[in-house]
């Protein structure tokens, strides 16, 4: 079951939906500029991962649709009031959980950010068809990396490219046919990479 909730955390109201299954694994997942985090019901992401017993929250980040766009102080969301609010989150509701951050496209980015510092606290980041690399160390990041992307992204100038620069650090995945959405071009095969790599996890 799917629930809705919302949670203060460091001036910022967050908007999340809440997945339990019981295992003690747990996804975060970020969803892209344009979108809200019902994208992941629509793509079945949630129901798969819950299928496979991993539990799952999806977040309205900072700054986007059902979370407020500015922070108590008035000003607007920032790159760090974004990170601040991850880490509330994870102490206040997945301290406990092996925990796996998802972003994609602007939040696949933050996903690689917010790795570059907080590493320790996740067991593994998946970074869809990340936007601003040339921003990323990617080589300071110590946790498990998977990047998918799309192999007709519109949006990713050079996906083969980015591919390689992953292939140092982490796994890679193209997903044929796919465009910069591939949870929602090819659901079944995103969903099954996903889940996978954190299954396999021990």
């Amino acid at each position: 079951m799917i629930r809705k909730e919302n949670i203060d955390l460091n001036g910022c109201r967050l908007f999340y939906l809440e997945a339990p299954a019981g295992g003690n694994k747990a996804v975060i997942l970020m969803h892209g500029y344009n979108w809200d985090s019902d994208i992941w019901i629509e793509s079945k992401t949630i129901a798969e991962l819950n299928e496979a017993s991993i539990n799952v929250y999806a977040m309205d980040v900072p700054g986007f649709p059902k979370s407020r766009s500015v922070t108590e102080s008035g000003r607007n969301v920032a790159e760090t009031d974004i990170f601040d609010a991850l880490l509330g989150f994870i102490r206040e509701k997945a301290r406990q959980k092996e925990l796996f951050l998802l972003g994609t496209s602007g939040s696949g980015y933050l996903a690689l950010k917010f790795a570059e510092k907080h590493g320790r606290l996740l067991k593994g980041v998946i970074a869809v068809a990340p936007v601003d690399l040339d921003a990323v160390r990617l080589d300071s990041i110590k946790t498990r990396v998977i990047a998918i992307w799309g192999s007709e992204d519109d949006v990713i100038r050079d996906v083969h490219g980015d591919e390689l620069r992953f292939r140092r650090i982490g796994e890679t995945r193209i997903i044929e046919g796919a465009g910069h959405r591939p949870y929602i071009d090819r659901p079944d095969e995103f969903n099954s990479i996903i889940t996978r790599f954190v299954s396999l996890y021990k």
